[in-house]
């Protein structure tokens, strides 16, 4: 063996292939933009699904469209 030769690559350890930060809190930050978007989405429904069922029934959608829209979206903004 000549001193000056390269040395030798050592085996790697699954310690040494870990994901980065980055790598482990990319799923997180996805299921993150998920949700929000789900919840977004069902809010606009509601939002806008209440007062057109409001008037179908003959009910001023002003006097209660506020406590309906908080009543149905309130619990699916605190699943976050």
């Amino acid at each position: 063996m000549n001193r000056l030769s390269a040395p030798q690559p050592q085996e790697t350890s699954d310690l040494d292939s870990s994901p980065t930060d980055v790598e482990r809190t990319d799923g997180i930050g996805l299921a993150v933009a998920m949700v929000m978007v789900r919840n977004l989405l069902v809010i606009a429904l509601v939002g806008a699904g209440i007062p057109l069922l409001l008037l179908r029934l003959g009910i001023d959608p002003a006097v209660s469209q506020a406590v309906l829209v908080t009543t149905f979206t309130e619990p699916m903004c605190s699943s976050c």
